[in-house]
């Protein structure tokens, strides 16, 4: 919409601190504050009524604003408190048609990209398309993906709604078949709508990590994120995109790999043979797995026939 734009309405409204809507933050942030559902957790985030538009209507938002609006589940839940995001991007001037939705980040709402830059000789024509319901996967992908922390989880530094959030082995496979899907043998008009939300959520991803946002690997946690964003990039032929996906990328914590997919494997050095023989000697114990506070499964210390090993990890 072209701005300002002042909103009466909004539905569902916002009650009892849940179904809220925010002015989109200027950057991802370790502890975000958000006017989303005060239910999301207080570990890791903290609800700001004030923060929430939806209790200040009428409200008018400025040009080059965006708001990020949300259902809220009506049952807590143990993580996600958010059914649905929704975005709506009040810019200064009408965009060339086909644009892409500019980031729901800060002021800057340049439009950078267009669908008629695609480039559809990137995508194949490879998965039967009797396999999988296109319609089914153009709902999944629809909506917006919101991820406003940085770096963890889903208990609310990572702000995820709709289809995600539920396990990181869940998103990666959903993400994944998305990625399938859109290299189906169907036309590329009949994939184009699949293909254009796929890219989006690529780009989503991107400006978040552009800003400081990366994804720190926390055992199956948040995996899954960092093909949507190669496909933005190889298909747009965006190398700005590209250069923040390779496993050598540092970020915003200084090391490297910015995607959890980067950071949750190592290969055992003699360092960690030096170690193990360390804590064995030292009566030093680990862990892996408890129940009713006695160890089952102790960690395996590793032998010198593992250097060179490759070796799952948390950090």
């Amino acid at each position: 919409m072209i701005g300002p734009v002042k909103i009466n309405t909004i539905s569902p409204g916002s009650t009892g601190d849940t179904n809220g809507s925010m002015i989109g933050p200027d950057s991802p942030s370790n502890w975000p504050n958000h006017g989303f559902d005060i239910r999301i957790d207080k570990e890791f985030t903290a609800y700001d009524s004030d923060l929430n538009i939806a209790k200040q209507l009428p409200y008018t938002v400025p040009a080059n604003k965006s708001v990020i609006s949300s259902i809220s589940n009506s049952i807590e839940k143990p993580r996600n408190q958010i059914n649905e995001h929704a975005v709506l991007t009040v810019l200064g001037a009408v965009p060339p048609e086909g644009s892409f939705r500019p980031t729901y980040f800060g002021s800057d709402k340049t439009i950078k990209w267009n669908k008629s830059q695609i480039d559809y000789s990137k995508i194949k024509s490879v998965v039967n398309s009797a396999d999988f319901s296109l319609s089914e996967f153009e709902s999944k992908f629809a909506r917006p993906l919101v991820m406003l922390g940085l770096k963890d989880q889903y208990k609310g530094m990572l702000l995820i709604s709709n289809n995600y959030g539920t396990y990181g082995r869940d998103d990666a496979i959903l993400l994944a078949q998305g990625g399938l899907a859109i290299n189906s043998n169907l036309t590329n008009a009949q994939k184009e709508k699949l293909v254009i939300s796929y890219i989006q959520i690529g780009l989503d991803i991107y400006e978040g990590i552009k800003r400081g946002n990366y994804i720190y690997p926390n055992g199956g946690w948040v995996h899954g994120f960092k093909l949507p964003t190669i496909v933005a990039g190889v298909v747009l032929n965006d190398n700005d995109i590209l250069k923040y996906t390779n496993a050598d990328a540092l970020a915003s914590d200084g090391k490297p790999g910015i995607f959890a997919e980067d950071r949750s494997h190592d290969y055992v050095n003699q360092g960690d043979v030096d170690l193990a023989r360390q804590n064995s000697t030292g009566g030093g114990t680990g862990c892996v797995l408890y129940a009713n506070g006695v160890c089952t499964r102790p960690i395996e210390p590793y032998t010198s026939s593992m250097v060179g090993m490759p070796e799952w990890l948390i950090e």
